[in-house]
């Protein structure tokens, strides 16, 4: 019968890939798999007297980030280099760790806030990390740590630093462009006066964005805030401001800055400060970002936990603090202050201030429609102006900031039309009262500026970019708590999916690589429901982009949809869905964007939609690598993913290697079912190759064969007792291409039986598993895997005799007992 026959409705690309694992194949994979092994083991033993030890640490990194595109490594955009990118490239170089690790972070358990992996044990390891990275980058120190170190639990508090120019300070009737001002020890400690309310726990949802006064994350613990004495750099005068808080959320640091200094330079009084932690909207100013720079991560109760219990090394930093100053002293304080000189971004920031209003809240701010009547007058000469001036920076970034606080107030204040937009058209031959026309206007204005800022999804610009997908997020969040359309309570309650869905579309371009902006959209991937909805969109946008290029790769559209679909991190339990960018005012339980088995559902489709299509060569590695550890234990079905497997497997190369052990994955984890006689012969032809295995490779042959058979209990009972009187009565065909024609079901594992006589005991000993019923439980041989001969020898020469050895001999009694005795035998006095 033929291979088709045999696998029913398998697909053909399936068989033909099992088949190749399984045929005559073997003995040519099996000999180069050895040799290449061998070959390994050999240059291991001539470059290594022992193997290297892995261990977890934590690395005392210092950066200036001037010409990268941020701190986080995008893996497949080689375009945009990142901080991650030159230290996971001098980690591989300096021999810390392999490879094929730097493709794949989660191997190494790497993590952020402070660097947490998992290396090998070089000698100086600093010194030969660093030849390998620029001098803006140094790795000043490292530390062991416990094997369930995370750096990101572990650390009790942040400190960072802020420089800027002190004529910040100075009052708003002063004007000093020449750096010419000093600051007063009087108005220092007025500062220091201003940050010291800071200090303890408050809620500073007016200090970030997409969080609301009754959101229990926006409540932060501040436990230093202090501004030291000024100094003298380049004839003008910088201070440092340090803080130091439990966690910090985006942009807080910038405008509880921004907020002091707009108070010390007399644009608002102090008592700002109080109903900034109220829970009416303030409009507090955000400080620019270039004096920023996170100075210290803090371990304080691991410190008191392990650092001294003789064992375990604290994590304190006092013995690099030179090092640490010289840097910071080197490539942080002269670039921040050379570019400062150069750009005056303080007080380009500081002639912005005089346009808050800081006295404004949500429910009281332009409280008339005069205003709101303006803009209906000049909305259009606005939006005009806005795309004459697309090609300058500054403007845009300007405009695109104004329609967000615009539009989030009319959001708000319930100032746009709710239900089916009327066209303007109807709006001005309608019977619609002057509120009824000034809402249908507004919402229409607002429709307009979201086309806008999609567009600018594209600029050229990445700050262009970055502030476009920020306010439009800001926009999904606003729609959610305050819908413009009727509320589907069955399904989707009120989050605006189809905005979120023309995000989406933006960002997976067909013409443009967008990595660097797929990397910042991560942000908002954290969010429950913001996943569970994107997750969908992008499901419909494979579908639909792919069914139009008709089986043609599409490179850069297909990178960008790995970079998003990759970016999603999956909850492991339904308690962990509990970040959600809009909050349902009832029945959030019932929501199915709060349901674990409805995001395994939409990530399962996703993936597969998207693998279903042929992709890039290049890409198939890529998602190979990252397979087991963060798709497969998210998929209901992971048996679904055979088809792209054998796919993957044709390309040939390593690639086909990565298939095949994406196979076993299935097989091993998730339960893919094989057909009998399939077993059978993978089994026998393991046993007749293992007759001429080395011991190393046959402590894991031997095992494996036996979790095949406990597996498949299908499989003839007698398989492994069966035995022949003679070899040729074995009925079993080697030469055979095809599994189902080769007898493995008819024949036995004599093989293995006579392994049981092999000359090295630990394998004898192994072979033996077979003379008794096996258990159910399954033997690990995940140790195995790696085991070298130079190891197994040197296991056997630690192994300690506990009995005595047992000599034959006998006890002499005279010279010699005549020619009958032993010695008679072999010596002679003649």
């Amino acid at each position: 019968m033929s291979w088709e026959q045999h696998l029913g409705n398998r697909a053909t690309e399936s068989k033909e890939m099992l088949k190749r694992a399984t045929g005559t194949d073997w003995t040519t994979d099996d000999a180069a798999a050895h040799g290449e092994k061998r070959q390994k083991v050999n240059e291991d033993e001539s470059q290594k007297e022992k193997k290297l030890k892995k261990r977890k640490v934590v690395l005392l990194m210092a950066y200036s980030g001037k010409g990268y595109h941020g701190m986080q490594r995008n893996v497949g955009s080689s375009q945009f280099k990142t901080i991650e990118d030159e230290l996971v490239t001098a980690l591989v170089k300096s021999g810390c760790i392999p490879e094929n690790h730097g493709q794949d972070m989660k191997k190494m358990s790497f993590q952020r806030c402070a660097r947490t992996d998992k290396l090998w044990m070089i000698d100086d390891i600093l010194g030969k990390v660093n030849t390998h990275l620029p001098a803006q980058i140094r790795v000043l120190g490292f530390r062991r740590v416990t094997g369930g170190f995370n750096s990101k639990n572990n650390c009790d508090a942040r400190t960072y630093s802020y420089l800027l120019p002190t004529v910040a300070f100075a009052s708003k009737d002063q004007d000093h462009p020449d750096g010419s001002y000093r600051l007063g020890k009087g108005t220092l400690y007025r500062v220091n006066e201003l940050l010291s309310r800071y200090r303890g726990s408050h809620n500073f949802h007016n200090f970030t964005s997409q969080k609301g006064p009754q959101d229990p994350s926006a409540r932060r613990h501040i436990m230093e805030m202090v501004c030291e004495e000024p100094f003298i750099r380049n004839g003008a005068e910088f201070t440092v401001i340090k803080v130091k808080g439990q966690s910090f959320m985006m942009h807080q640091i910038r405008k509880m800055i921004g907020l002091v200094i707009a108070i010390a330079k007399g644009y608002i009084g102090e008592d700002v400060l109080e109903r900034s932690w109220g829970e009416k909207k303030v409009d507090i100013p955000k400080a620019p970002g270039l004096g920023l720079v996170l100075e210290q991560v803090h371990f304080d109760w691991y410190n008191r936990r392990y650092g001294a219990d003789g064992i375990h090394e604290p994590l304190d930093w006092s013995q690099e603090t030179e090092e640490i100053a010289a840097f910071k002293e080197e490539h942080i304080y002269r670039t921040i202050v050379q570019t400062e000189q150069e750009e005056k971004s303080m007080l380009s920031w500081m002639a912005t201030l005089p346009k808050h209003n800081f006295e404004s809240t949500a429910s009281g701010a332009n409280s008339g429609r005069d205003a709101f009547q303006f803009w209906s007058l000049h909305f259009n000469t606005f939006f005009l102006q806005f795309e004459m001036q697309a090609d300058k920076e500054k403007d845009v970034a300007c405009a695109v900031n104004a329609c967000n606080k615009l539009f989030c107030v009319l959001l708000e204040r319930g100032d746009l039309f709710v239900g089916q937009l009327p066209t303007e058209e109807e709006m001005l031959s309608g019977s619609y009262s002057a509120e009824e026309k000034y809402r249908i206007f507004m919402h229409h204005r607002y429709n307009s500026c979201k086309d806008l800022l999609l567009e600018l999804i594209s600029h050229e610009s990445f700050q262009v970019k970055e502030s476009a997908l920020v306010t439009l997020m800001k926009f999904v969040s606003m729609e959610g708590q305050f819908p413009l359309l009727p509320v589907d309570g069955e399904e989707h309650y009120n989050f605006p999916r189809e905005l979120l869905r023309a995000v989406v579309d933006q960002l997976l371009s067909q013409k443009e690589d967008m990595a660097l902006l797929i990397s910042r959209f991560q942000e908002f991937l954290e969010m429950e429901d913001v996943r569970y909805y994107v997750m969908g969109s992008v499901s419909n946008n494979v579908g639909r982009v792919m069914d139009k290029a008709k089986g043609a790769v599409l490179p850069v559209y297909q990178n960008n949809v790995f970079l998003l679909t990759s970016s999603i991190t999956m909850p492991s339990q339904e308690s962990e869905l509990s970040n959600f960018l809009v909050k349902q005012a009832a029945k959030q339980e019932e929501w199915k964007a709060g349901k674990l088995k409805e995001h395994k559902r939409v990530f399962e489709r996703m993936w597969l939609i998207f693998l279903k299509h042929k992709l890039p060569s290049n890409m198939y590695k890529k998602i190979l690598v990252i397979l087991h550890d963060s798709i497969l234990p998210h998929m209901s079905k992971p048996t679904l993913m055979i088809d792209f497997l054998t796919a993957a497997y044709e390309v040939g190369g390593a690639i086909s290697l990565l298939a095949l052990n994406g196979l076993f994955v299935l097989i091993h984890q998730h339960n893919l079912h094989l057909p009998v006689y399939l077993v059978a012969a993978f089994a026998k032809r393991l046993s007749r190759l293992a007759l001429t295995a080395p011991p190393a490779a046959l402590l894991m042959i031997l095992p494996f064969v036996c979790n095949l058979i406990r597996r498949h209990p299908a499989c003839p009972q007698n398989i492994c007792t069966m035995l022949f009187t003679e070899p040729c009565d074995d009925p079993y065909l080697m030469e055979v291409d095809d599994p189902a024609q080769c007898h493995a079901m008819e024949s036995s594992l004599w093989e293995i039986q006579t392994l049981q006589k092999h000359y090295h005991p630990d394998v004898a000993k192994a072979a033996m598993a077979i003379n008794k019923p096996l258990s159910e439980e399954e033997d690990d041989i995940s140790e195995l895997l790696e085991l070298s001969t130079y190891e197994l020898f040197e296991r056997g020469l630690k192994q300690k005799e506990n009995q005595a050895v047992p000599l034959e001999f006998e006890v002499a009694t005279q010279l010699l007992q005549g020619s009958g005795g032993l010695l008679g035998a072999h010596f002679s006095l003649e």
